[in-house]
């Protein structure tokens, strides 16, 4: 009698312990179930799959949407080189594409990166060390070396975004750090255009992106609307990013030179910048999605991740990137300008570049 009374008990405190645990954030700072791939290696492929399963089957949009952003950070495109990171923490990238995005004669230095666990593109790509340092690869030209002078020393950044001539940083307290030559080339080129900005007030921050060569910053707030911060005295007289001040239940920025998109909690799709209405009119279409579990926007289009491993698209198909269309078994995403680059469930990289630039490659090639 005794030993079924205790056994109660125990239970008790076991079902009070899980509930506790099951915190609900706002829409901007979810904390739900993540699946963290690290570098073990020895872990079974089954229950690798059995987890895949588990986000494919059934499971709620925050959930698929906390699953897939895990992997978001592993792939990207820059110009058309297409870059990727490995479980071991060494990187996947198209050697063919170095010189024309200004690589040349860097193969060494990029071959000697490890432990590396998130990379981000735009300019430059820069990503972020198992131990939380960053790090950025610029051009090979000498005119663009040491842009971002800091940026080696941020060790409490857990997201960043990076245009041309500015990078913003999220700490861990919520606020947020930049570096850069931003004001120094726009005093320079177009000095009656410029305008101070603070961002000291920015606060609760979960997430960050930045467009136009970086004078313009977006910072996702916890309880899911955006600031927007600009240097450009044009993008306030032309509005084009003052719509992101309305928005509500966001999730995710991706942002490009020209674009910044929104994930809603909701599975939708908010997205502006230059050319809404006119030449780039086609992103509207986005707007019209359902299911979205993660986006990825560039300067020619929108990419969106379905909770059901599939892809939809709105944007330029000259370089056929509508393609992208037809794949399945999706976790992440990745926009350039001429080409969407997707990671399958499975590890392999897929792309809708000519040549299939991507083949052979797998990032989780030592699991099992």
């Amino acid at each position: 009698m005794r030993m079924n009374k205790a056994i109660s008990v125990l239970c008790c405190f076991v079902v009070l312990f899980l509930l506790a645990s099951c915190k609900t954030f706002g829409a901007g700072n979810e904390s739900l179930p993540f699946i963290e791939y690290s570098d073990n290696s020895s872990q079974d492929s089954s229950e690798q799959s059995n987890s895949v399963d588990t986000y494919l089957e059934g499971s709620s949009l925050a959930i698929k949407r906390r699953y897939v952003a895990q992997f978001r950070e592993r792939i990207i495109v820059y110009g058309r080189l297409i870059a990727a990171v490995k479980d071991d923490g060494t990187l996947l990238y198209t050697e063919e594409h170095l010189e024309e995005n200004g690589f040349a004669g860097q193969e060494d230095r990029l071959d000697a990166l490890h432990d590396v666990i998130a990379l981000k593109p735009y300019d430059s790509f820069s990503g972020k060390k198992k131990d939380s340092t960053m790090f950025t690869c610029w051009y090979s030209s000498s005119k663009n070396e040491n842009v971002f002078k800091n940026v080696s020393t941020w060790t409490d950044v857990v997201d960043w975004s990076a245009q041309q001539y500015l990078i913003i940083g999220l700490k861990n307290d919520g606020t947020v750090v930049t570096d850069g030559v931003l004001k120094l080339v726009a005093m320079h080129d177009n000095p009656k255009d410029w305008v101070d900005y603070d961002l000291s007030h920015w606060n609760d921050v979960v997430s960050v992106a930045c467009c136009g060569l970086g004078s313009a910053v977006f910072g996702l707030k916890s309880d899911g609307t955006v600031y927007y911060a600009t240097a450009s005295k044009g993008y306030i007289e032309d509005g084009r990013y003052d719509s992101v001040l309305t928005w509500k239940d966001i999730v995710q920025l991706s942002s490009s030179q020209h674009h910044i998109a929104g994930l809603r909690s909701d599975g939708g799709v908010e997205v502006t910048g230059f050319g809404i209405d006119t030449t780039h009119a086609y992103l509207h279409n986005a707007a019209y999605w359902k299911d979205i579990v993660s986006i990825a926007v560039g300067n020619n289009g929108i990419a969106g991740l379905k909770a059901d491993g599939t892809v939809v698209y709105a944007g330029d198909d000259t370089k056929g990137q509508e393609a992208c269309l037809e794949w399945e078994d999706i976790i992440a995403i990745a926009m350039g300008d001429e080409y969407v680059v997707g990671l399958r469930e499975d590890g392999t990289v897929v792309s809708t570049s000519a040549g299939n630039l991507t083949a052979g490659w797998n990032i989780f090639e030592n699991r099992g």
